[in-house]
């Protein structure tokens, strides 16, 4: 082994340390490790190496030899090194990639650093010698704090009048229907098969009852395809060995009467509802079928109230269900043409659109017949539980005054924030409308949503989330918000000097429409106060870079106000400004922008004199940057009032927000 005596045996300075070594047989362990955590930071590594421990550092560190708390190690190539050695010095030692090297007694010797020497710093801070003291404050215990505007939660068989708790068996068929229990299928006896049980049997001494037991199931299958075309208004007669007497609904017409063709769409729907309830049986199990049937029957029959126990609610699309059942037996296409549908999707071989459309028609002939005998909350039951149309619901139980069900309703469901804040405002409730309306940032939607019925809640909707804007220190978009609620100009001028007095982008913006305001908007009847004419001239007149961008928005803010005399004689200011601003590249501006600030100002010779703007400070596109990226900076005043939730860019270059 080559011994390597070097040079230079320590590094001296200032040096950029990637680590440090220090040597436990002259400084303490515990001290060792104080000087290692106080070190430390994420991704550094410690080894125990060379009877010591070496911190390696994720980045240098610039640090005086003189005041290091170890021996500095410095990056050279892939190793560490505690002195500054040279090229023929590192060659000769040949150390491996990532090696530490060491000056020890004048000999220099390299230490490889591999996983297996590390050592966790999180051993050192073991806390099994600490006590726990349990302590008291010396004044009073600070309450708990409350969460005023804690979500509600609404239970609508409990809140709504006239609905009864749901059946028992409710839970077990809305289970089944969901796939989250198997249906029962397994109850096989010496009876006939579930759709032999629903045809119904051959009078005793009819010519049905002696017939071949073939023709009997197809006499009890015309019977009972009967007995579901009368539910519909259409009658059939002699099918089932009976002759064609008389019985519920119309009999088919004569030969000799000419009442149109059948109606063979009425025939087919009455023959697929049969066939829709009896294959029930093959989807949630025969129990769950005849719930389903018991509780279709209860609406039929007019008996809403214990209907509405047993309604199952329809809370997903009917794409989850098959369609309604076809009746014959699939063919094959004649061939691959498309044909144009004019009567909605055809048929399908399932049965559970049919049971959602079904289902669905009944809820809705139930709300309604429910409303007419002024049965309000039980209608509005069907809509939200039934329908799942609860925002609905929520604007029907306003309709009818039950301010307070539709705003419990409303925060229950979780339906958009405007809408809640705008129900519990109607529901006299304006606390909690205003701590949710805080919280969500829901001010915009619920004024919006509220003026289109009532202007004057709208109005005083609006003054709140004007207050709220003030108290929370942004005065510019009180003043904005308050502004329509003419009886509160005053209110707003106070504002707006007070977001000029903070200054800002908001308070340029402030002061351009405080100086545009003429006498008929609360304003001096001399026009506008003598101090905000020379704030405008001042802010135009000064040249610091940092104003840049409140010169810009206030030259932009007063050409879109009405040209009055004060207003086109500080716009001569703004004009010099703005091209004083682009040529020293404080600002960026098109031509368009600055002839319109030119022509407002309604100054011939301005016009005349003034230069264009350079070409050098104008807005470079996008694609023409290259690789210079682009810095966009805004001022955390430079916003709205009304939260943006997207935003599109169209194909004319314009962007639509929303």
């Amino acid at each position: 082994m080559t011994i390597v005596r070097p040079r230079a045996l320590v590094h001296r300075g200032v040096v950029e340390a990637s680590g440090f070594w220090f040597d436990t047989r002259q400084t303490a362990p515990e001290e060792t490790r104080k000087r290692i955590l106080a070190l430390w930071v994420p991704g550094a590594v410690v080894y125990r190496v060379a009877d010591g421990l070496a911190l390696c550092l994720p980045s240098p560190r610039t640090i005086s030899t003189g005041l290091a708390p170890g021996v500095p190690l410095v990056q050279i190539g892939s190793l560490l090194a505690a002195a500054p050695l040279q090229p023929d010095e590192i060659k000769a030692l040949a150390a491996p990639a990532g090696a530490m090297l060491l000056v020890r007694g004048g000999v220099a010797t390299a230490y490889p650093l591999s996983p297996d020497q590390t050592e966790d710093p999180a051993d050192w801070l073991a806390g099994e010698d600490f006590i726990a003291l349990s302590v008291r404050s010396l004044g009073n215990t600070p309450p708990a704090p409350l969460l005023v505007a804690a979500p509600l939660g609404f239970d609508a068989r409990a809140r709504l009048e006239g609905v009864g708790p749901a059946a028992p068996e409710l839970a077990q068929v809305l289970a089944a229907l969901r796939g989250e229990i198997a249906a029962s299928r397994t109850e096989t006896s010496s009876a006939q098969p579930w759709w032999k049980q629903l045809l119904p049997s051959p009078n005793p001494g009819s010519a049905a009852a002696s017939a071949p037991r073939w023709m009997q199931g197809l006499l009890r299958a015309a019977a009972a395809l009967r007995s579901g075309a009368g539910q519909l208004g259409i009658g059939f007669g002699g099918f089932d060995g009976t002759g064609g007497g008389s019985g519920g609904g119309a009999s088919l017409p004569s030969a000799g009467t000419s009442t149109g063709p059948l109606p063979l769409d009425a025939l087919r729907r009455a023959a697929a509802r049969l066939l829709f309830r009896a294959g029930l049986a093959g989807i949630v199990g025969r129990r769950q079928a005849r719930y389903i049937n018991r509780m279709m029957e209860m609406f039929e029959r007019g008996e809403l109230g214990e209907a509405l126990r047993h309604a199952i609610p329809l809370d997903g699309a009917p794409s989850s269900l098959p369609s309604i059942p076809a009746l014959g037996v699939p063919s094959a296409r004649p061939d691959l043409r498309f044909t144009a549908l004019t009567g909605g999707a055809g048929s399908s071989i399932g049965l559970g659109e049919d049971l959602f459309a079904s289902l669905r028609t009944m809820y809705r002939q139930a709300f309604e017949r429910l409303e007419r005998e002024g049965r309000i909350e039980e209608a509005a039951f069907v809509l939200a539980e039934l329908l799942y149309a609860s925002e609905e619901a929520v604007a029907f139980l306003e309709r009818h005054s039950r301010f307070q069900l539709a705003a419990e309703m409303a925060e229950g469901r979780a339906l958009p924030p405007g809408l809640i804040v705008r129900q519990w405002f109607l529901a006299g409730n304006t606390d909690r409308a205003v701590l949710i309306a805080r919280r969500t940032g829901a001010f915009a939607d619920a004024v919006q949503r509220l003026d289109g019925s009532d202007k004057e809640k709208a109005a005083v909707l609006r003054s709140l989330w004007a207050r709220a804007l003030a108290r929370a220190g942004d005065y510019a978009g009180a003043a904005d918000v308050i502004w329509p609620v003419e009886d509160a100009r005053q209110v707003a001028l106070a504002w707006m000097d007070r977001a000029i007095e903070s200054g800002g982008v908001s308070g340029a913006r402030m002061l351009a429409r405080r100086l545009a305001l003429p006498a008929s908007e609360g304003a001096e009847a001399a026009g506008v106060p003598e101090a905000t004419r020379e704030s405008a001239l001042a802010l135009l007149e000064t040249e610091d870079e940092d104003q840049a961008r409140e010169r810009q928005v206030f030259t932009q803010t007063l050409v879109k106000g009405p040209a009055l005399p004060v207003t086109v004689a500080v716009a001569r200011a703004a004009a010099r400004s703005m091209w004083r601003d682009v040529a020293a590249g404080q600002s960026v501006g098109s031509p368009a922008e600055f002839k319109k600030v030119v022509h407002f100002t309604q100054n011939g010779a301005l016009r005349t004199d003034i230069p264009p703007l350079p070409e050098a400070s104008r807005p470079v596109p996008l694609i023409g940057r290259g690789e210079v990226p682009l810095e966009i900076t805004v001022a955390a005043d430079d916003t709205g009032t009304i939260r943006l939730q997207d935003a599109a860019l169209l194909p004319g270059g314009q962007c639509l927000i929303a």
